[in-house]
């Protein structure tokens, strides 16, 4: 009799047991759900182009590499007139516009309309490219604020009328870029460029007051600023 007590007892003791862990599991789970229930939907990470030496991402953090790359890539698309400026301008303004600030459009707009007053777009093609040698370095990405840089692109500019050259200019464009995270299905970077600082206009490249300023030889400035309606 004592025997079969025993066993009621333990197996009593056995019950009492697995209803324990059966609540701690029920409590970790609870926990869990509500952490995945909390926890963001997506995440940024930005990658930088150049993992030679490894890095470090940090979720929603953009290295500068991606900054420049970003900048240089949208700039390139705006300044893109493959066949007609007239209507090119406009489209690409257009197809960019995800990438740009309002106020930029609008800055860009009546560029637009001012040098198709001009009579300067019709069949005029227009390529953007960046300089040899002045690619990406630390010292082009200058962080203003939290998500605020300051970009500085080094290009050559080119462009043609009914298939004549007209122009070939070297330009550094001050870029002010942001964050933006407008809408993250039409731009997954989350990143804009709000154009040139009104106190920092672009300005053209005088390779020739280069040269002669590294040997010492001249004292002139090595760039002219200058407008972009121009």
């Amino acid at each position: 009799m004592s025997r079969f007590l025993n066993a009621l007892d333990n197996a009593g003791m056995l019950i009492k047991v697995q209803w324990a862990i059966i609540a701690g599991l029920l409590v970790v789970t609870a926990f869990a759900i509500d952490g995945l229930r909390r926890a963001p939907s997506s995440m940024d990470l930005h990658i930088p182009p150049d993992l030679t030496n490894g890095a470090v991402v940090h979720p929603g953090e953009v290295p500068p590499p991606n900054v420049y790359a970003f900048t240089l890539a949208i700039w390139q698309q705006v300044n893109r007139w493959a066949k007609n400026g007239q209507t090119d301008f406009g489209t690409q303004i257009f197809a960019m516009s995800p990438y740009l600030t309002p106020s930029c459009q609008d800055h860009l707009t009546d560029h637009m309309n001012l040098r198709a007053g001009r009579g300067e777009l019709s069949q005029r093609t227009r390529v953007l490219s960046e300089m040899v040698d002045r690619s990406f370095t630390p010292d082009r990405v200058q962080r203003l604020a939290r998500g605020v840089w300051l970009v500085t692109l080094d290009t050559e500019i080119q462009e043609t009328v009914h298939g004549q050259p007209v122009k070939q200019v070297y330009v550094r464009w001050p870029l002010r870029v942001i964050r933006y995270r407008f809408d993250p299905q039409t731009n997954a970077y989350g990143l804009a460029i709000d154009c040139s600082p009104k106190e920092n206009p672009p300005s053209v490249i005088d390779l020739a007051a280069e040269k002669a300023a590294a040997a010492g030889a001249a004292d002139a400035p090595a760039e002219k600023s200058f407008s972009i309606i121009k």
